[in-house]
């Protein structure tokens, strides 16, 4: 359903409980968000399938606190604040983008549960340069990185400032233990592995379950060790059930972007919702 620019998104059973729904709203930017555009199209679980239909289901049944790093334009944190997340706290750097994103929290009336951080995270606090792509294609643009060899040609680069998520977490927690469920979908463009790197104590103390876009050209190294030293199971993401394969070796592919690591402790929790 359009309204004007607006495109809606309604979640209903068997993601959510039967009788209830979950809505949310995003601008169309006349055509050029084509998170949107495919939303409209195909509808809200099309968008790199089955992830959106995993994560509605997680924070309906789990009420995880969701940390969305490299958020974009917002689909995933509308979805997971609408679906019952406890709180998402939305990170996307770029001002343009942003305030897309803060008008699609706006008029989905999310406002509540929805923070926004207009900064980059990595394995080191300081300021650096994000790598804007080229812009021919005229569509919002959603692929910037802070990884200079992500694309071969860039539109420009600019200084951003870059947080460490350990040094965030206090402030992000408030009010919850370790043991609550925490979800962290992380998608920055070949940085993920920088994201963790400054996210060390918040594996260690917090376990959360993570949701990563490994692209090929990536170092696997980094994700076999995680998996070793804090005690995760690999799942490669599939698009037809069953959705979740365990794997013990990560294995970039570009045609299933997305792979799933789960603390060993709570593997149960984290599966009984799917």
């Amino acid at each position: 359903m359009r309204i004007n620019h607006l495109i809606q998104a309604d979640v209903t059973a068997p993601v959510v409980a039967a009788g209830a729904h979950a809505r949310f709203w995003m601008d169309s930017c006349g055509g050029r968000d084509q998170v949107a555009q495919q939303m409209q199209r195909d509808g809200w679980q099309a968008y790199e399938a089955p992830l959106p239909d995993l994560l509605a289901r997680w924070c309906h049944g789990l009420q995880p606190l969701m940390i969305d790093i490299g958020a974009n334009t917002g689909f995933y944190s509308l979805l997971a604040a609408a679906c019952g997340a406890r709180h998402v706290h939305a990170f996307e750097p770029v001002t343009e983008i942003v305030e897309v994103l803060q008008a699609n929290v706006t008029i989905s009336e999310l406002s509540e549960r929805i923070t926004l951080h207009q900064v980059a995270l990595g394995a080191q606090a300081g300021e650096g340069l994000l790598f804007m792509p080229t812009t021919e294609h005229g569509l919002v643009e959603t692929s910037a990185s802070l990884n200079p060899k992500f694309r071969s040609q860039h539109s420009g680069q600019r200084a951003v400032p870059v947080r460490k998520l350990d040094d965030l977490m206090p402030s992000l927690t408030q009010g919850m233990t370790p043991g609550q469920p925490l979800l962290m979908k992380i998608d920055v463009e070949t940085a993920e592995s920088e994201v963790l790197t400054g996210a060390m104590q918040v594996l260690h103390h917090w376990r959360p379950a993570l949701v990563c876009e490994i692209l090929q050209g990536t170092d696997v190294r980094f994700w076999q060790g995680l998996v070793q030293r804090f005690d995760y199971v690999h799942f490669a993401m599939k698009p037809q059930a069953p959705w979740l394969n365990a794997e013990l070796q990560v294995v970039p592919n570009d045609r299933a972007r997305d792979h799933v690591f789960l603390p060993k402790e709570n593997l149960v929790q984290w599966m009984a919702c799917l």
